[in-house]
């Protein structure tokens, strides 16, 4: 059950991230751990450079700000960024839109993405 807990943790919910740990579990017998670089490079290779490729100079900037800045806290991820909050809004909402970001909670956001906090800091 635990393992269960933990590898449905690192999908975040995303179905593709799912089926991907899924297999590749199963194909290691079981041991989920064996196969997090081979589930990163899956991400990778066909999610996250599709969806990277596609975001403005700007968007980049602010998912790596995003990245940056532990807590999630937009007040916060302005400050580090020196952005106003009419500047960083619509780049905000623009992310959450492609959802790559969830705008739940006020004043806070979160990528939805598993591991596309590392994907944004090894790619900016």
């Amino acid at each position: 059950m635990d393992q269960a807990t933990q590898m449905a943790d690192l999908t975040k919910g995303y179905p593709f991230a799912f089926q991907v740990l899924g297999y590749l579990t199963w194909n290691h017998h079981g041991d989920y751990n064996a196969v997090r670089g081979e589930y990163e490079q899956y991400l990778s290779e066909f999610v996250y450079d599709k969806i990277w490729s596609e975001l403005s100079q700007k968007d980049r900037m602010v998912a790596r700000g995003i990245a940056d800045v532990e807590g999630g806290k937009i007040k916060d991820i302005r400050e580090h960024l020196h952005m106003e909050t009419n500047e960083f809004n619509p780049y905000r909402k623009r992310l959450i839109k492609k959802g790559i970001l969830s705008g739940e909670t006020r004043g806070y956001v979160y990528f939805t993405l598993p591991l596309f906090e590392e994907y944004v800091m090894e790619n900016y």
